[in-house]
């Protein structure tokens, strides 16, 4: 069993029972940060597959762009589940899920946890998900996937994986 690897793409990488993972550093609303690159695999063992590398690789090209965009999403998506949810809340409303007039107000209500380069079969051909911790909803978090650097959905992060 192979428990490191240097990834001539990914860089090195250390395995767990489901993926190979590093950190990695982005900036999501305006903070930088490290978080957790996971490469999934289909079967231990299986080394980061090329098309894995080309959607990293070109996801890492246009990070800035993708992070915007996946800002903008959950922007969007916040805004179609906060009176709902603003309502389930009841005293803690304010608190876990304030009005906010932007996408920066999101700031202090998600932070990204990890990213997952899925592995390509079927319909997760490309496919990147992001899993964000939220005030709202801290069992089952939030969660976004990309695939060919689009977002394709913004949702609890069960329904994403």
């Amino acid at each position: 069993m192979i428990t490191k690897l240097n990834d001539p793409v990914f860089g090195e990488l250390d395995q767990t029972e489901w993926a190979w993972i590093r950190n990695y550093r982005v900036s999501m609303f305006g903070e930088s940060k490290e978080v957790e690159l996971e490469v999934e695999w289909e079967e231990p063992d299986i080394l980061p597959s090329t098309e894995q590398q080309e959607t990293f690789l070109k996801f890492d090209r246009n990070k800035n762009k993708c992070f915007s965009d996946i800002e903008n999403a959950i922007y969007k998506y916040y805004l179609s589940i906060l009176n709902n949810l603003r309502n389930d809340l009841g005293d803690s409303a304010d608190e876990l899920m304030p009005i906010v007039s932007d996408v920066n107000g999101l700031k202090d209500l998600v932070s990204l946890q990890a990213i997952i380069i899925k592995p390509h079969y079927g319909i997760w051909e490309n496919k990147i998900v992001f899993l964000l911790d939220c005030t709202w909803d801290t069992s089952l978090g939030l969660g976004v996937a990309m695939i060919d650097n689009k977002v394709t959905e913004v949702g609890e992060q069960d329904i994403v994986l």
